[in-house]
This record gives C-alpha cells, structure tokens and sequence, in this order.
C-alpha cells in the first residue's frame, strides 16, 4: 500500500496515498537486463558473484524488506528435502506429452504450465537390491587389502582394516555415489 503520492518518472502517472502496489516479480524475474537469457536453467546466475552484479531486490521469489515471508526458511528446506528424497530414489525425465519450450498460462494467478507438466518418473533399482550387500562383494573383489567403505549412513569395514593406518578407505554420500564409482573406476 502506498504511504505517500509518487509520481512516476517520466509519466505523467501519479500513484496516490493509499493505491495498493503490487511488484510483478514475474517480469523482474525474465528480464533480460538483469537475468540474460530468462528462459534457460542456469544455477549460476544465483552464484555469489553473479548476485553481487545485479541491483538488489531483482529476485523476489519470497518478497524483501519488512513484509518478507516469515515461511522462506522453512520453505526452501523443506523443497530440498522434498527434492532429495525424490530424486535419490527416482529418475525424471520429460516425455512426449512436454512442451519444450514451456508454455506458460497468461491468465493464470502464478507462473504455471498451461497445460500442465508432463514427466516420466522411473523407480531406481536402489529400493529394490540391498546395494551396500552388493557394493560390499564388487569392493571386495577388486580392492584385495584391507579397507573401509562408507555410504551414507552404511558403514563396511573389511576384515584387517586398521582404522589408525587404514590401506585404503573409501566414503560415499549416497549409493548412487558409490554405484557410479563402481561402474566407473578401472
């Protein structure tokens, strides 16, 4: 809600005492000023140094100042709980139904897909086998001294392994990592 009567600069518009202003965070968010290239993903655009080059309050994806949401916090851990959990035990990929590029609904309250979005979800193999059983025989197979192999929360210590002077100790923070290290390692 606006406090005081603003003129716009260069208009001859004039926002008055009480007029509710609404930020469309939207258009701040695809401007190519402060965001090249809007459209395509691109983590770095969120590095410290690319946020240091562009004027605050560009990126409101939960609001700013006094009114910010007092749920952010809660809000992105929860998302990166809620991401972990999905993408460790499945793949996503699209599929034949998705629009690339996204098509989004112009009448819509929130940025959202207009015709919604399409995926194809497979269920990693993880859920199914006892990988720490099976990673357990590939390691002990190819590594012949005495080791020690963390995954996650999984812990192996092969018979001999002093964990003063370990020969060779190996840790994973998933097993996906570890599967990968597996199928890759010569």
């Amino acid at each position: 809600m606006c406090t005081d009567s603003y003129n716009l600069p260069g208009t001859n518009y004039t926002i008055q005492k009480g007029d509710v202003v609404i930020i469309p965070s939207v258009g701040l968010h695809h401007d190519p000023k402060y965001f090249p290239n809007p459209d395509k993903f691109d983590p770095e655009r969120f590095s410290e140094e690319n946020k240091n080059l562009r004027p605050k309050y560009t990126y409101l994806p939960f609001g700013e100042g006094p009114r910010i949401c007092i749920g952010m916090r809660f809000g992105l851990m929860q998302a990166k709980v809620g991401l972990v959990g999905l993408l460790s035990r499945h793949k996503f990929s699209v599929c034949e139904k998705t629009p690339i590029p996204m098509v989004y609904d112009p009448v819509a309250l929130f940025m959202t897909a207009k015709n919604g979005v399409h995926l194809t979800i497979i269920k990693l193999i993880n859920d199914v086998i006892d990988v720490p059983a099976i990673l357990r025989i590939i390691l002990e197979a190819r590594y012949p001294r005495p080791f020690s192999v963390t995954i996650g929360s999984f812990f192996y210590t092969r018979p001999g392994f002093k964990p003063d002077h370990p020969d060779y100790c190996i840790t994973f923070y998933s097993e996906s990592d570890a599967l990968d290290h597996v199928a890759t390692e010569r």
